[in-house]
């Protein structure tokens, strides 16, 4: 049934991104209109430029740290999802993911509070963050970014606060509607996709009622291509110098593996808002927004797996054995199925009412994510058949882009006919998430002095975190009995239900860079249901691995709004406290005696959190303003989850902690702003952001009682659990620039210019179990900026946008692995054209990842290079029509 709504929805997709106005940020004074041209001189600023000085308009006038970007800028630029269109602002960094935006940090801390209308968004995600990458940035009217709180915002927010504000009807002129439509072509997957958009816009009853529909929809294809070393072994077992004698101490690679991961993704994003304004001081909204996001993945994994079998190994740098040729090591040609699915939606209502001098509202709100399968990985595994080898030799210092290695063996490793079932991978999470929160908010206009209006209000939030594991409880003894056809004790490769080898894979595999690897490979695919029916059985629920944690917050605020005039200088700003009360719930299971006993945590705590922001203006175009506040914010609740997984083969785990602390942090922000000419802006930030009770990842040698290691030779496991930890901080500077070129002659006025830089350090009581230094922030760059270069003057409107950011720590790994994993510096430049054809109707392209760039990871030093990974141009090409 939704599949056939949503072949009649794209009929409809459209652009709803250009011709919503920009939403203002929490608690600022709704911008001025723009003045009517007084003389036929007067420049009347229109399309993006307006956009572009709303979004200013909007950090001028608000009360805290805040950057945003308006409606048709998001529209003129060529993002995907919203995590995309974030990567514009300063201070905010964004890690991909096939190519795609998936996830941003503020100031390098990833624990951030998103909202939607102020609501709070749930995500189908293992921790219940917000799954922006899914989520089409069409809809989206505004995206503000919050870096210094005020005592009414939502708590939760360690780096900041994210609100996207979707689109109202009463906002917009009576009829409004609109539509875009665009093919997609990827390079490198060599396909076609589809995404559009549609808005439709209305007013009744003498304009007392507004009813607005949005949708868009996505249909993208892309491949990532990536040469693989897995992980560094410490090894003892290589002459790394010839002598004859092993040497200790010594990293070799694991393994290599060219993969190939042709991708497709959907996503269907609706949203829909009806507004109710029967007087003036009376204002009604009941607005929701909904997700549905559908990606598979067929991955090929040509993987060789290295052992200490040696000959003419050589060592460099770190101790890394750099090059050698290693003898019967094991080839696997590994086909995949992965897929995620999800569903998410936001849905809520709120009342205003400003009779007087008061302002009262309330709002309710209820929202959800949840995922059926989400990291669905399923493959059968194969081995050479007996007395089949391969030897590799590899060069990690080849002057090449990629580390070269060639195979040589006794036999084809590009005949399926020489594998045999070795095991079978089938796995996946289900997930369950949800928020509902209601909040009632009084202001009161005083007016006496620098009091300007004073703020209470109260909230509570009940938010539910659910996940349940599912694997195949399929021996590989099991799998003989059902699939040895013939009876010759094995299953082969052509004997696996579901697994299809189709021939030689890409010949161009890493176009572009330099070096010699395995080019063609096995390629082909596997149809899950034919492998589940075909070894008869179905993923079973493992109980050891189901957590539950709930956890209720009562929250109460009081505020004063502050506006006069001090000493000669027009002061505005506010001061004021946020208590919070939270009750958490955490529900698991521990393994004892062979089965599951079921435990069960229960956490409380209080926090004051006071904040205050002093807007000083110096002149009318020139602002300094200063802010202070304490932040609070709970670990990722399923860090809290008090279960483990276990992982036999390697007799390692991970589990939650249930009794860590929350995160606290003590920030000061000082900020002078110049809003020179019309529209333009030269701001520069000073930050610095003090964090109590970081955690740390503690490894332990634990009995688990209801498992047994692949070696049947006990149930000892290493595990890695979350620690409450000591403290730690983040500093730094971020520099905005914005500059509409419009005293230029004509034709260049149309020019203009965005860029913005951030320099942050940290510091954190992570120690690199490596170097034993302390690390910086996960996922934190020291230096990072964009530069935005446009045009827009008559038909045309054309933007160039380029990001980078210098490399950075991606997670903490033992000695064992070789070291913390980094990756090195990014960039990465996207570009958009429209033309107008006729009045409301645009030819648009768009163009993303134009460099190419590829993204390289090492482990613990840069000789220790363990992935390269290339991702498509992307290109788009359609058209805009509005009414």
């Amino acid at each position: 049934m939704m599949r056939g709504w949503v072949r009649v929805a794209m009929g409809l997709m459209a652009s709803s991104a250009l011709w919503q106005m920009p939403a203002l940020a929490q608690d600022a004074p709704p911008a001025e209109p723009a003045a009517q041209p007084e003389t036929q001189d007067e420049i009347v600023v229109v399309g993006l430029r307006r956009s572009i000085a709303e979004a200013i308009e909007t950090k001028r006038n608000a009360v805290a740290i805040v950057d945003s970007i308006s409606a048709q800028d998001i529209g003129k630029l060529p993002d995907q999802n919203v995590v995309e269109t974030l990567s514009r602002i300063p201070g905010v960094q964004i890690t991909r993911r096939n190519g795609e935006g998936q996830n941003f940090t503020i100031r390098g801390i990833s624990l951030n509070t998103v909202l939607v209308n102020d609501r709070p968004f749930v995500g189908p995600t293992p921790d219940s963050s917000a799954a922006l990458d899914v989520l089409s940035p069409d809809i989206i009217a505004a995206i503000d970014v919050f870096k210094s709180p005020t005592a009414d915002q939502i708590e939760g927010g360690l780096g900041g606060t994210v609100n996207l504000r979707t689109k109202r009807p009463l906002d917009l002129p009576a009829g409004t509607f609109a539509l875009r439509a665009q093919g997609q072509y990827a390079d490198i997957a060599e396909k076609y996709g589809f995404r559009g958009s549609a808005l439709a816009s209305t007013r009744l009853f003498d304009d007392r009622v507004g009813v607005l529909f949005n949708v868009a929809f996505q249909k993208i294809y892309n491949e990532q291509q990536t040469q693989e070393l897995s992980n560094y072994v410490l090894t003892g077992g290589v002459d790394g110098n010839g002598d004859g004698v092993n040497d200790p101490g010594l990293y070799r690679p694991a393994r290599f593996a060219m993969i190939r991961l042709p991708r497709r993704a959907d996503r269907l994003t609706i949203g829909g808002a009806v507004q109710y304004r029967p007087v003036e001081t009376l204002e009604v909204n009941i607005e929701g927004t909904y997700n549905q996001f559908d990606a598979f993945a067929g991955a090929q994994r040509f993987q060789t797996l290295l052992n200490d079998n040696d000959v003419g190994a050589r060592v460099g740098t770190g101790n890394t054995v750099t090059s050698g040729r290693f003898a019967g090591i094991i080839q696997r040609p590994l086909i995949y199925y992965e897929q995620d699915r999800s569903e998410l939606y936001v849905l809520g209502g709120n009342v205003t009412w400003t009779p007087d001098n008061w302002r009262i509202s309330a709002d309710v709100s209820l929202s959800s994510g949840t995922s059926p399968v989400t990291g669905n990985s399923a493959t059968p595994i194969v081995v050479p058949r007996a007395g089949r080898t391969v030897d590799v030799t590899y060069d990690l210092l080849s002057p090449t882009d990629v580390p070269s290695y060639a195979l040589t063996g006794n036999f084809d490793v590009n005949d399926p006919t020489n594998y045999q079932l070795s095991g079978l991978v089938d796995g996946f999470n289900t997930i369950d998430n949800d928020a509902k929160a209601a909040r009632v908010d009084l202001v009161r206009d005083i007016g006496a002095g620098l009091l300007k209006a004073v703020a209470v209000g109260y909230r509570y939030e009940d938010r539910g975190f659910n996940t349940e594991r599912f694997d195949a409880p399929l021996t590989l003894a099991g799998a003989v009995a059902i699939a040895d056809t013939n009876r010759d004790g094995i299953v082969t490769a052509n004997e696996i239900p579901g697994l299809r080898y189709t021939g030689l894979g890409d010949t161009n595999l890493l176009e572009g860079l330099s070096g010699l690897f395995p080019n063609n490979f096995l390629g082909g695919s596997v149809d899950l249901a034919a492998l589940r029916a075909g070894f008869g059985y179905t993923p079973q629920r493992s109980v050891g691995q189901s957590n539950n944690v709930q956890q209720r917050t009562h929250a109460l605020y009081g505020r004063v709004d502050l506006d006069g005039t001090l000493f000669g200088i027009d002061i505005r700003g506010n001061a004021g406290v946020r208590w919070i009360s939270t009750n958490r719930e955490a529900l698991g299971f521990t393994a004892n005696q062979g089965g599951f006993l079921p435990i069960r945590y229960d956490r409380s705590y209080d926090e004051f959190l006071p904040s205050a922001t002093l807007i000083f203006e110096l002149r009318d175009d020139l602002l300094l303003r200063v802010a202070g506040a304490r932040v609070l914010a709970t670990p990722p609740l399923s860090d809290l989850a008090p279960g483990v997984n276990i992982n036999i083969v390697n007799l390692t785990g991970t589990g939650g902690n249930p009794l860590l602390n929350p995160y606290q942090a003590d920030q000061a922000d000082v900020s002078l702003e110049w809003y020179f000419g019309r529209a333009n802006l030269l701001a520069v930030t000073a930050f610095t952001k003090s964090v109590k009770s970081f955690t740390s990842l503690v490894s332990t040698v634990e009995t688990i009682d209801g498992f047994i290691n692949a070696n049947g030779t006990g149930n000892t496991f290493l595990i890695t659990r979350p620690q409450n930890g000591s403290d730690g901080r983040v500093r730094g500077v971020e520099f905005n620039y914005q500059h509409q070129l419009s005293f230029l002659p004509a034709p260049f006025d149309g020019l203009g210019v965005q860029a913005n830089y951030t320099y942050a350090s940290s510091r954190t009581p992570i120690v690199d179990p490596l170097t034993q230094r302390t690390l910086p922030l996960p996922l934190l760059s020291k230096h990072s900026f964009s530069l935005i270069g446009y045009y827009e003057k008559g038909p045309v409107t054309a933007r160039l946008a380029y990001t980078q950011r210098s490399g950075y720590l991606l997670n903490v790994q033992s000695v064992a692995a070789g070291g913390s994993r980094y990756i090195d510096d990014q960039n990465q430049l996207d570009g958009s054209f429209q033309f107008d054809l006729r009045r409301g109707l645009r030819l648009t392209f768009d163009a993303q990842n134009l460099l190419k760039r590829p993204e390289i990871r090492y482990d613990g030093i840069a000789a220790r290079r363990v992935t390269t990974i290339l991702d498509d141009r992307r290109y788009f090409l359609g058209f805009a029509f509005s009414l």
